[in-house]
């Protein structure tokens, strides 16, 4: 069953505040260690409350291949409103990261 990203906070983030998510997103994947969290909050307000972000590294791994994989948590909120994801991401040799799975 493909995942599906309706009615989730992440999927309210407003588009103005994609930037500063992905670039707090990637902080936490290049420079944070495993267990030190990395804490975001939207500035746009136009659509609704403001949503926070905490994303933090839980471990980070070395494949056969030598590349480097991190387990990332992250718990956004919205108001009363929270949800928690989990995914590995795994850097590219172009040193880009992607998602390798949940």
């Amino acid at each position: 069953m493909p995942l599906s990203l309706n009615n989730t906070i992440v999927a309210r983030i407003p588009r103005a505040d994609l930037p500063s998510f992905k670039t707090a997103v990637q902080q936490a994947l290049n420079s944070a260690s495993d267990g030190e969290k990395v804490q975001w909050v939207g500035a746009s307000k136009k659509k609704g409350p403001q949503i926070r972000a905490s994303i933090e590294p839980l471990k980070t791994i070395t494949t056969a291949k030598g590349n480097k994989c991190r387990f990332i948590y992250s718990k956004l909120s919205e108001l009363s409103a929270a949800e928690e994801w989990k995914f590995w991401f795994c850097q590219q040799e172009s040193g880009g990261w992607k998602v390798s799975g949940a």
